[in-house]
């Protein structure tokens, strides 16, 4: 793996370490303001050190993996022994920076052409970045997991691009054995991440397929990586349940976040007060929650093979629920993620949202046929999670690996070539799109808004 460290990379990563500390500090966000799931996880963290030394058999649950509490733990053992207080935002800039890194490398070897690597280094690499911390900003300043599976993830991806173009078996299969090892730790974070574990193995089998030593030496690395990185995890199954696992134990997680998806078309939390009874922001669909309802009441079991009966049962209010999921994902309207003023105007967030994901269809459109085979495969396999769970009960949080992607995209897309080939006729017609586009997507958008129960919204705030 020929990665080169020139001085627009250290100067880039100093950069981007600089800012994520210094919003971590301006915010100054510690334990103590650590709301529903950070908190939760905090706790896990801290339980594992409970008897004065580590241990995961005094760790409260086993509901979540073992790897983002071991890291919060770790960080509060850091604090208790050089009396400090959140060591957290120096040693999460540093790895975040870290991931960072590896995802612009990541985006710049995928989407870049030889056009846009003879000008765009900077543009590829500080508008992701920009964009990133402009939209999701709140999973910087709390240590949630979804920044940290995304990163993990695409860094997963990352290493199977270079062993694809690693001529030595044995560094190929040192790329795939890490490439496990981040796979397994995303879903360790996120179990939704299940899903391209599976995917990458049927990925890597196909990618090598030209040769069946190289398909056996990379699933035997890759699925390596995964074991020694499950260790932990099947210590605590064990130990548990005397069983031999290096799965979580949250069956029927994802059953429930479909039929949570049915009735909810969006979730937030807010944690302000100006209304005290609020907490969950759900944005319930009528409908949804009448089909499920009915479903519950009669005796019904939330599985997974029920929801497909389900939408047997009733398909048009299916697919119409699914496409309100599918607009509402094109909206990234509460950056902060834990909400204190519901009366702030959303509509900078709405509109540059909306032309940010124009632009990228925009782009894909006129630029089709540039991605091979196997990068086309290594990216459905990273996005295939965020697919699965646009049919859940979506937090904005939940998208941040699909919209890191099209920052990345669109920051190494020629757009100057583009335009270049635009007449007048053309620029107008795409204008006309966009204008339907948004129209449509802010219609929608409004719908789903006023729909949140107790206190229905707008896009400058409360009705």
């Amino acid at each position: 793996m020929n990665v080169r460290i020139g001085k627009k990379r250290i100067v880039t990563a100093a950069f981007i370490f600089i800012v994520l500390f210094i919003l971590q500090k301006t915010f100054n966000i510690g334990s103590g303001q650590y709301y529903y799931d950070v908190g939760y996880y905090n706790n896990i963290g801290i339980s594992m050190f409970a008897s004065g030394q580590f241990s995961f058999q005094t760790m409260i649950t086993d509901f979540r993996g073992y790897v983002f509490p071991l890291y919060l733990g770790l960080c509060n053992q850091i604090d208790s022994a050089l009396h400090i207080t959140n060591s957290i935002h120096i040693i999460s800039s540093l790895i975040l920076t870290i991931l960072l890194m590896i995802y612009l490398d990541f985006c710049q070897k995928l989407f870049q052409s030889n056009q846009t690597k003879k000008y765009s280094y900077w543009i590829s690499a500080l508008v992701p970045i920009a964009l990133l911390l402009t939209f999701f900003y709140g999973l910087v300043l709390y240590p949630l997991t979804d920044l940290y599976a995304a990163l993990l993830c695409i860094t997963a991806g990352w290493f199977i691009y270079f062993a694809l173009q690693n001529e030595s078996l044995h560094k190929a299969g040192l790329m795939y054995f890490f490439a496990g090892t981040c796979i397994y730790s995303a879903y360790n974070i996120r179990t939704i991440y299940l899903l391209s574990i599976y995917c990458l193995f049927l990925a890597i089998a196909f990618m090598e397929r030209k040769k069946v030593k190289n398909v056996i030496l990379a699933l035997f690395s890759f699925a390596l990586g995964i074991f020694v990185c499950a260790i932990p995890q099947i210590i605590i199954n064990f130990q548990r349940y005397e069983i031999i696992s290096p799965w979580i134990n949250n069956q029927n997680l994802f059953a429930r976040q479909l039929f949570w998806g049915l009735q909810s078309l969006k979730y937030g939390t807010y944690v302000g007060s100006e209304i005290p009874d609020l907490a969950g922001m759900y944005y319930t669909d009528p409908i949804g929650k009448q089909i499920v309802d009915t479903f519950v009441a009669s005796g019904g079991v939330l599985s997974i093979g029920s929801y497909i009966k389900l939408f047997f049962a009733y398909p048009l209010e299916y697919i119409a629920i699914i496409g309100k999921h599918v607009y509402n994902a094109f909206f990234i309207l509460f950056p902060e993620q834990y909400v204190f003023n519901l009366n702030s105007s959303r509509y900078f967030y709405a509109i540059a949202g909306l032309v940010i994901v124009f632009l990228f269809f925009v782009a894909i459109a006129m630029n089709r046929n540039k991605t091979t085979t196997n990068e086309k495969l290594i990216v459905f396999a990273l996005l295939l999670p965020s697919m699965a769970i646009l049919f859940g009960a979506v937090e904005e949080r939940f998208l941040v690996l699909p919209y890191m992607l099209v920052y990345g995209y669109l920051a190494n897309f020629d757009f100057k070539e583009i335009f270049k080939k635009f007449n007048k006729q053309d620029l107008i017609v795409v204008l006309f799109l966009f204008v339907v586009f948004a129209a449509t997507a802010l219609s929608i958008e409004s719908e789903i808004l006023s729909s949140l129960q107790g206190c229905p919204l707008t896009f400058s705030g409360l009705l």
